[in-house]
């Protein structure tokens, strides 16, 4: 594995670097070092004099790339799945409900959703695949939820996502309308209840989406589409079930590669979050994994300024089974890294 850090500085710093390191960016800077760079140690003193003195360090952004060999992703156990796109507003900025009586006063973990994530569907991204709300909310779209589906991947569900554009009525009741009714029967000849975490990705194949259309249409939950040239995109909400991965040294926290938060500003007290950012790659403890396909870890990543949309967010851990789909899939919005289960527990 080779690992390279990308980081943009204020120009003033550029000095620390030699020609030809530095892309000048406007009133910032690039440069990328690779990971084993003798001069980290001290660029990362600089940091943290700088922030101490100013309030800020000088690195403005950054980004850890990691590449492995075809052996290295043969070889591993575990994945670390990235969503790479990003997207607002979010589900609390449509209306969803969230019980946010239990939130963490430190760190903002604790919020559990009460209603059906409502998203103003129309800004989701274009061509499918993953993304996720600045606010933490995963989203997957219909023809790869179809095919995530019928590889019968664990440790989630998919759940559905009402449009808010305008009024939102609730979730539609099947059995209040016609072809709703017609949907449920056929639904039951195939083993699947209304109840069932793949229920709504079912509604929306095929043949199933013109009736489910029609039910829709009939439960007047159509009508904010009227005028429009294009019918409403279907997107799920993936959520993960079941007991968290633990996480395990060496997995390394802060605030950027050359911050690790000495002064745990961002780690909370209660446990919750860990840090600012993963700095590292995951490793984990093999018999909180249980084998599942997906799942999160215990502790989360992030922050909750005050009055923000943000929240800290759990890391997603994928086996090489969902790997290997996603890659099949040429899936758009994700990336992996490799994760590590830990030794000599």
């Amino acid at each position: 594995m080779t690992e390279a850090l990308e980081l943009r500085i204020f120009r003033k710093f550029a000095p620390l670097f030699g020609p030809g390191e530095v892309s000048t960016i406007g009133i910032a800077c690039s440069v990328t070092l690779d990971s084993k760079d003798p001069r980290l140690p001290r660029l990362a003193e600089l940091e943290r004099e700088e922030s101490d003195r100013a309030g800020c360090g000088f690195v403005l952004s950054w980004n850890i790339e990691r590449r492995y060999t075809p052996s290295e992703i043969e070889n591993a156990q575990l994945f670390r799945l990235i969503i790479t796109r990003r997207f607002e507003p979010t589900g609390e900025q449509c209306g969803t409900q969230y019980d946010t009586a239990a939130l963490c006063p430190h760190c903002g973990a604790g919020r559990v959703q009460r209603s059906t994530l409502l998203l103003n569907l129309r800004k989701l991204p274009k061509k499918g695949g993953f993304s996720v709300s600045l606010g933490g909310e995963i989203v997957v779209s219909q023809e790869v939820a179809e095919r995530i589906t019928d590889a019968h991947m664990t440790g989630f569900k998919f759940r559905p996502i009402g449009h808010r554009a305008g009024p939102f009525s609730g979730p539609l009741d099947l059995k209040e309308v016609p072809s709703g009714r017609i949907l449920l029967a056929e639904a039951a000849k195939v083993g699947l209840s209304a109840s069932d975490g793949e229920f709504d990705v079912w509604l929306n194949r095929g043949q199933n989406k013109s009736l489910f259309d029609a039910a829709m249409r009939e439960g007047g939950q159509l009508e904010e589409t009227r005028g429009t040239s294009a019918p409403l995109p279907v997107w799920h909400q993936l959520v993960p079930e079941g007991e968290a991965a633990v996480v395990a040294a060496p997995t390394k926290f802060g605030i950027n590669p050359l911050d690790e938060d000495p002064h745990v500003k961002y780690r909370c007290p209660n446990g919750h979050t860990a840090g600012l950012n993963l700095l590292s790659e995951v490793t984990i403890d093999p018999e909180s994994w249980k084998g599942r396909d997906l799942c999160v870890t215990n502790v989360l990543a992030g922050h909750h300024p005050h009055d923000s949309v943000l929240y800290p967010e759990p890391i997603l851990l994928v086996s090489p089974k969902f790997r290997a789909l996603l890659e099949r899939l040429n899936s758009k919005g994700v990336k992996t890294e490799i994760a590590h289960l830990a030794t000599g527990q």
